[in-house]
């Protein structure tokens, strides 16, 4: 079961977000990747800057406890939103703040942004996108204590998915969500690095996944620290659709 998730992180993130539906079919207010899940919580009527119109909350959960949904995400919704009858709504406002919901289990942030002209009563649902952009990635990615057989080692989302460690060889299979072509590997030992004198690989820029086989010019020990090395970071947008309730959210506030 591990094994299967690990294979799925990345055609989570390569891939749209899913939706969940609520009780009613045609609405979605939950959107999730393996990373986060975003939710609609709250429609209020107000003004910003004399200007009436409304805000549109939304939250945003961590679901990996290696990163912080505060700190390691940019958010933001849609600038402009086009309801069922081509009435547009644009956004003036946006703020991202913690939770106050003291029931929350996970780190969670809310993500405020006012829309003018105000919403329409005529509408019963709206579609918004959410979008985050993830500020944690690095180009050098160190794992440490890696030993002959170990498979589906994460850091910074890259996966070690196999080890194989055979007297001065070292063979490895990598996937990524960042560009996997040009991904470099050394061994530290005593605050040096080691790179291997033979190198043989085999990219599928498709899958993101690299084949490799390091030669170097001694044995290896039991025990490794590797240092890959990403060629280059990709920006990184994730899309979270939701289609939200409008006549009673709006009417209740």
């Amino acid at each position: 079961m591990k094994a299967f998730f690990l294979l799925l992180l990345l055609s989570f993130l390569l891939s749209a977000c899913k939706s969940t539906d609520s009780s009613q079919s045609e609405l979605h207010l939950e959107s999730e990747n393996s990373h986060l899940r975003i939710q609609f919580e709250n429609i209020e009527i107000g003004e910003w800057e004399n200007q009436p119109g409304f805000f549109l909350s939304v939250s945003a959960t961590s679901l990996l406890r290696e990163y912080d949904a505060s700190y390691d995400y940019l958010y933001t919704m849609d600038s402009i939103l086009t309801d069922e009858n081509g009435q547009t709504y644009e956004a003036t406002y946006k703020e991202t703040a913690p939770s106050d919901n003291d029931s929350a289990e996970k780190e969670q942030v809310i993500i405020r942004q006012f829309f003018t002209p105000p919403i329409s009563t005529e509408i019963e649902q709206l579609n918004v996108k959410v979008y985050t952009k993830p500020l944690y990635y690095q180009r050098e990615v160190v794992f440490s204590n890696v030993q002959d057989g170990m498979i589906n080692l994460i850091n910074n989302d890259l996966i070690l998915e196999k080890v194989i460690i055979d007297d001065r060889k070292l063979e490895i299979q990598v996937a990524d969500i960042h560009e996997i072509k040009g991904l470099e590997l050394s061994l530290i030992e005593k605050n040096e690095e080691i790179y291997p004198v033979f190198t043989t690989t085999d990219y599928n820029n498709e899958t993101h996944r690299l084949l490799a086989i390091y030669e170097f010019a001694k044995p290896l020990s039991d025990s490794l620290t590797l240092k890959l090395t990403r060629l280059r970071l990709q920006e990184q947008i994730w899309e979270y659709p939701l289609t939200i309730p409008i006549n009673e959210t709006a009417d209740s506030n």
